[in-house]
């Protein structure tokens, strides 16, 4: 084996071991994570959910890859039972929504429409951000907007979180709505959605990053060291990439 060989499997090996080290360093919690380094749409929860492009392509993320949404441009997830929340959940990611888009732009919905098994994490809502579900009562189902919004063209960690009693909405780390809302969401066998409601309107008019669901509510210090924790892995992971890239140049 040549000397040139021997640093290829090796760096293979690192490569590997970085994914599963990526793997079991996320929450039992999470059920699905989409971080889009490596040039790809990949699930790197346990769930290794499959996901569907249409239009949407790879560009420039809050840390390495993120992923250009608009009109016409979304992901989808195909229903799975890891993906109906019916007592607790979170969401949370980074965005860069630029202004000019709809009123209403969906970061990532379950269901194709507002139904039963519904839930979403609205990025643009009447000029803030909402965490929404279509079982939840009337007076909490989709009133918990923040009084201010994200249409800036920057970077912005935008996360919810409900535990079953109450729903929270945090900006870049800091609660900005919270309402009390006792319920639970209906099973659903839509799929999820990413960028849109049901891959036809709602488009949203920018990029995102580190999208992340967990099945449980996270706290506050939970929502501020998930946007820690999110950096420090990636840029973890795009060391190892130049490292890669620079082998595969060399003779």
């Amino acid at each position: 084996m040549t000397q040139k060989s021997k640093i290829t499997v090796l760096v293979l090996t690192l490569l590997i071991v970085n994914v599963l080290s990526v793997q079991a360093a996320l929450d039992d919690s999470v059920v699905l994570f989409l971080s889009f380094d490596g040039g790809e749409a990949a699930d790197h929860s346990s769930y290794n959910h499959a996901v569907g492009v249409t239009g949407a392509e790879i560009g420039a993320g809050k840390y390495g890859n993120g992923i250009v949404l608009g009109e016409g441009k979304f992901l989808e997830v195909p229903d799975d039972d890891s993906l109906d929340l019916t007592t607790a959940l979170s969401i949370s990611m980074w965005t860069k929504v630029a202004a000019g888009g709809e009123g209403t732009q969906s970061g990532l919905e379950k269901q194709p429409a507002w139904q039963a098994g519904e839930y979403n994490l609205a990025a643009v809502y009447g000029g803030g951000v909402l965490l929404q579900a279509a079982d939840w009562p009337a007076a909490c189902a989709d009133t918990n907007v923040t009084p201010e919004g994200i249409e800036d063209d920057n970077w912005h960690h935008i996360a919810g979180t409900w535990d079953g009693k109450v729903i929270k909405v945090y900006i870049d780390g800091v609660l900005k709505a919270e309402k009390d809302c006792v319920g639970e969401i209906k099973v659903g066998d839509g799929n999820l959605y990413i960028g849109s409601r049901g891959g036809k309107q709602r488009w949203l008019n920018g990029s995102l990053d580190e999208i992340k669901v967990f099945n449980r509510a996270l706290s506050a210090d939970e929502v501020k060291a998930d946007m820690a924790k999110t950096a420090t892995s990636v840029q973890a992971k795009s060391k190892l990439a130049i490292s890669w890239g620079k082998i595969k140049t060399t003779d």
